[in-house]
């Protein structure tokens, strides 16, 4: 008898986690979700730029990059050839930071909605934001030893630049290990938020010491950019980069939600699956 109420108690508990699952799930996944992966994918305006235009964009904008970085701007006098990582270097930078506004309000909006689209949002827009801050690190890195004999020194602009690193890194082994609880969730969501907050300390983390105690430049504090193919070539390929991000990052939410209406599917399969 005991044994039997116990099942009985057990079976109320699992039929309103159950519940509970499933009203979550139309609210922030059935609906939201879905129709914003019927989006990406469909027909309107909105969709086509997504899939044509920005993609076209990105080719043609890298494309001129490269003839505007390697064959139209003069080598630069203190420098050389090497400074020319210099528009990739910072393009990298701008995508990161975009990518990265985007997380601080996806996260935050989570996290006050408990919308899983949000999440995906921010969960996309982190993948792609490690892929730009790589990039920024490595071609910092090959930018340092040519210009100064140096792979890596202990100052801020560089220290903060790979916590921010690590912070990245951080959400994508806890989304990594997580089974999509709403609590693995909202802890993604907070180092998110972190990960954000670490932008403007990167972009001032130049100013905490003298200009003659480290080595990173602050070219367009110094009045760098003396001649206008300079700035002309940065605006070009920092374009081009952020409309790849952004098309990278479409990319990616695609397959998250792709990802979650195949799980919904086999769900609705197997509920609906006569038992035998």
């Amino acid at each position: 008898m005991l044994s039997l109420e116990c099942e009985e108690v057990l079976s109320e508990i699992n039929k309103a986690i159950l519940d509970e699952g499933l009203r979550a799930d139309e609210e922030g996944s059935s609906f939201f979700s879905h129709d914003l992966l019927d989006i990406l994918l469909g027909k309107s305006n909105f969709s086509l730029f997504f899939t044509w235009a920005l993609p076209a964009l990105s080719f043609l904008g890298i494309q001129v990059s490269l003839y505007m970085v390697f064959l139209y701007v003069p080598d630069e006098r203190v420098m050389g050839a090497v400074q020319r990582i210099f528009y990739f270097h910072v393009g990298s930078a701008f995508c990161t930071y975009a990518l990265l506004i985007s997380v601080f309000i996806s996260s935050v909006v989570y996290l006050s909605t408990k919308k899983i689209v949000w999440d995906q949002i921010a969960n996309s827009s982190v993948f792609v934001a490690f892929f730009f801050s790589s990039i920024l690190l490595g071609t910092g890195m090959i930018w340092g030893h040519s210009a100064w004999n140096t792979w890596w020194r202990w100052e801020p602009r560089l220290v903060s630049s790979l916590v921010l690193w690590l912070f990245l890194l951080a959400y994508l082994v806890v989304r990594g290990f997580s089974k999509g609880e709403v609590s693995e969730r909202g802890g993604a969501a907070v180092i998110g938020i972190v990960a954000s907050l670490m932008v403007p300390i990167v972009i001032f983390s130049v100013r905490m010491l003298d200009q003659s105690q480290q080595l990173h430049p602050q070219v367009a504090a110094n009045q760098g950019f003396t001649d206008p193919r300079y700035l002309q070539a940065l605006l070009v390929a920092s374009l081009s980069l952020i409309c790849f991000s952004l098309w990278l990052c479409k990319l990616r939410l695609v397959q998250i939600l792709m990802d979650e209406r195949i799980e919904d599917i086999e769900i609705d399969y197997f509920r609906a699956k006569p038992k035998i």
